[in-house]
C-alpha cells in the first residue's frame, strides 16, 4: 500500500513539475511572436537594445579595468536578467502564460529573442526614427 501511495505521488509530482521541451517552447513564443503588429516589435526592439546597453555600459562603469572582465560580464547578465524580468512583466501576453515560472522565463526570453532578430534582420536599428532612440 506505501509503495502505490508512493508511485501515485510520484506520478502527480512529476506531472505537476513537469518541464516543456524546447521545441513546445519555441512553438509556443513563435505564436505569440506572430500575434504581434509591426508597431509592437519597433517599440519593443527599441526597449530591448536600449535595456541590453544599459547593461553593458553599467557594467563597464563598475568594472572599467580590462582584467576584470569575468566580474564585468557577471555583472552584465546579472542586470540583464534584471531589466528582462521587468519587461516580461510588463507584456499582457507574458501574463497570460500559466506554465511553471521556468517555462515561462524561456518562452519569454525566445520571444525577446525573435523580437531582436526579426528586428535586426529588417535593419530597425537603421531606420533613422528607431535609430535616434536607441542608446550608443
Amino acid at each position: 500500500m506505501k509503495t502505490t501511495i508512493n508511485i501515485i505521488l510520484l506520478v502527480i509530482c512529476s506531472s505537476v513539475f513537469s518541464q516543456l521541451t524546447f521545441d513546445e517552447k519555441n512553438k509556443i513564443a513563435q505564436e505569440i511572436f506572430d500575434s504581434f503588429d509591426e508597431k509592437y516589435i519597433k517599440s519593443s526592439f527599441v526597449l530591448i537594445w536600449n535595456d541590453d546597453t544599459k547593461a553593458i555600459n553599467q557594467s563597464q562603469i563598475k568594472f572599467p579595468n580590462p582584467n576584470d572582465f569575468m566580474k564585468q560580464i557577471d555583472y552584465q547578465r546579472e542586470l540583464e536578467q534584471t531589466f528582462r524580468s521587468k519587461w516580461y512583466k510588463k507584456q499582457k501576453w507574458f501574463k497570460s502564460l500559466n506554465f511553471s515560472n521556468e517555462d515561462n522565463n524561456s518562452i519569454a526570453y525566445y520571444v525577446r529573442a525573435k523580437i531582436s532578430g526579426f528586428s535586426l534582420r529588417n535593419n530597425y536599428d537603421k531606420i533613422p526614427e528607431l535609430k535616434k532612440q536607441l542608446i550608443n
